[in-house]
């Protein structure tokens, strides 16, 4: 059963407000944007991503990979006869997730 959230509110222990939700619609964004010093330091510190590719059909092919932050890069290896190289030679629509 699907389930619609209109807002939320927490309460403390006795009962009193600690914090209210805002109603559904009103974007939030801002508040949770990440710096580009934070962004540049959890791709030097992280090693592993999603990589999503077109399969045949129109299918998303989603495979974790290890990559490699150089130069301002992001590099990724694989084997030219992996199912995420036929796709790309068929579609070369990519997206990388970290």
């Amino acid at each position: 059963m699907p389930v619609l959230c209109l807002g939320y509110t927490i309460l403390n222990r006795d009962s009193k407000v600690v914090r209210k939700g805002d109603e559904v619609g009103q974007n939030q964004r801002s508040q949770i944007e990440m710096t580009d010093g934070e962004i540049a330091l959890l791709i030097d510190q992280s090693r592993t991503c999603t990589m999503a590719t077109v399969g045949p059909g129109g299918i998303p092919h989603l495979v974790a990979m290890w990559y490699a932050w150089l130069d301002g890069h992001i590099w990724l290896e694989s084997k030219a006869k992996a199912q995420k190289i036929v796709n790309l030679r068929r579609d070369d629509r990519l997206s990388v997730m970290i």
